[in-house]
C-alpha cells in the first residue's frame, strides 16, 4: 500500500473539512441568517455575470487536453468517482482538480456552495460549462488564459 505524502494528507484533510459542514446542514434546526444569503446570491449573480459564454468543453479529459497543449502541464490524472472530474497535479506538485457540467445551473450550484465555504479560502477558474479549483494561487491566471475562464478568489476581500 502507498503511502500519502504530505500534500495528500492536506487534501483529503480538507475534502474532510468541507464534507462536515455539508453533513452537519442536513436536518439542522438552526436558522440560517437571512441576509448571510441574500449577499451569497448577489455575490454568485455578480460572478456568474463575468463568466464567458465560451468555450464550452464537452468532459474533464479535454479541459486538460487544452491544459497541456497551452503549455499548463498536468500530469498524473485521476478520474474522481463522481460526475465528470479529473484530479491531476502541476509541475511543482500542485493539485489541480477540472470538473465538467452538464448545465450552467449545476455549476451555478457549486458556485453558491463555495461561496457559502468563504472561510475556507479557494481559489477557482470558472467558464461556461467547467469549473476548475486550484492548490496554487500563482497558476490560477494562467489556467484562466488557457482555458477562456475567469478567476474567483474565495475567503480574500471577494471574487477577482
Amino acid at each position: 500500500m502507498r503511502r500519502m505524502g504530505p500534500r495528500r494528507v492536506v487534501v483529503f484533510f480538507l475534502a474532510i473539512v468541507m464534507a462536515v459542514p455539508a453533513a452537519c446542514s442536513f436536518g439542522g434546526t438552526s436558522p440560517k441568517p437571512r441576509g448571510a444569503n441574500v449577499d451569497v446570491n448577489a455575490q454568485v449573480q455578480r460572478v456568474i455575470a463575468k463568466i464567458p459564454d465560451r468555450p464550452a468543453y464537452p468532459s474533464a479529459q479535454k479541459v486538460l487536453d487544452r491544459l497541456n497543449a497551452a503549455g499548463v502541464a498536468c500530469a498524473g490524472s485521476v478520474r474522481r468517482p463522481h460526475d465528470d472530474t479529473l484530479e491531476c497535479y502541476l509541475p511543482g506538485g500542485e493539485n489541480l482538480v477540472a470538473s465538467v457540467f452538464a448545465t450552467t445551473r449545476d455549476r451555478d450550484d457549486l458556485l453558491r456552495r463555495r461561496l457559502r465555504q468563504s472561510w475556507l479560502p479557494q481559489t477557482c477558474v470558472f467558464g461556461a460549462n467547467w469549473f476548475v479549483t486550484l492548490d496554487a494561487d500563482s497558476e490560477a491566471e494562467r489556467v484562466a488564459r488557457a482555458l477562456g475562464g475567469i478567476v474567483v478568489r474565495i475567503g480574500s476581500p471577494g471574487p477577482a
